[in-house]
């Protein structure tokens, strides 16, 4: 263990350095930051699974400022999982005659699928920031992840269902959009303290925003 400002060797479990004075943080392997943020992830789940609306600020205010980024980072990772597999067992067909079969196909898959959650959350930082809003960046990727799950959901259940359950799968997805467009209002108005005509001017900026965000991103790895 060493010394983050002075590079001394230290001994395990000290709070400062001897030798300069400064602050010592003990670093938290990977695994056990990954653990921790699942466990965090799936105990807010639960607290805004049954009113998704109603429990959306609790469950962000519950984590704090901190373990709400780590946990808006993992809704959006593993809602890229969930779409990825469903496009997966939805289109497998189709994705083998277009090359995108097997391990490296479903990669592809949950990588471009992260991109609305990535472009979802940079709207959410900057209505934020040209508002004035409440909160930081861990409020709003909290934000950004979770209102993305219902379809995240909505897709997985398509793939599961198939394309002969076109009926149910439209439901699926009037269900899912509406929503996640309420989920985003409750964010805007109860996390980052807009005002209802604030947030209902915000909203549909934010959903053209992001949505033309995913497109310039999209256009740009298709060119790599």
């Amino acid at each position: 263990m060493f010394c983050p400002q002075c590079g001394t060797v230290l001994s395990p479990n000290v709070a400062t350095c001897g030798m300069c004075g400064a602050g010592v943080a003990e670093a938290v392997p990977m695994a056990e930051r990954v653990r921790d943020a699942s466990r965090d992830a799936l105990a807010a789940f639960r607290m805004f699974a049954g009113d998704p609306v109603g429990g959306l600020a609790g469950a962000c205010a519950t984590l704090g400022p901190k373990k709400s980024l780590s946990v808006g980072l993992a809704f959006g990772v593993a809602g890229a999982f969930a779409v990825a597999l469903g496009v997966s067992l939805g289109a497998g067909g189709l994705l083998w005659l277009g090359g995108m079969s097997g391990l490296g196909g479903f990669i592809k898959i949950s990588l471009a699928a992260v991109v609305p959650f990535a472009s979802l959350l940079g709207v959410t930082v900057a209505i934020r920031s040209f508002s004035h809003g409440s909160g930081e960046l861990g409020e709003a990727a909290f934000i950004a992840g979770a209102s993305l799950l219902p379809l995240a959901v909505a897709a997985l259940a398509s793939g599961l269902l198939g394309i002969g359950n076109f009926e149910v799968i439209a439901l699926l997805y009037t269900f899912a959009l509406s929503t996640a467009f309420l989920m985003l209002f409750a964010g805007l108005t109860h996390v980052i303290q807009l005002s209802s005509r604030g947030a209902t001017l915000a909203l549909p900026a934010m959903v053209l925003l992001t949505a033309w965000l995913s497109k310039v991103i999209y256009a740009a790895l298709s060119n790599l």
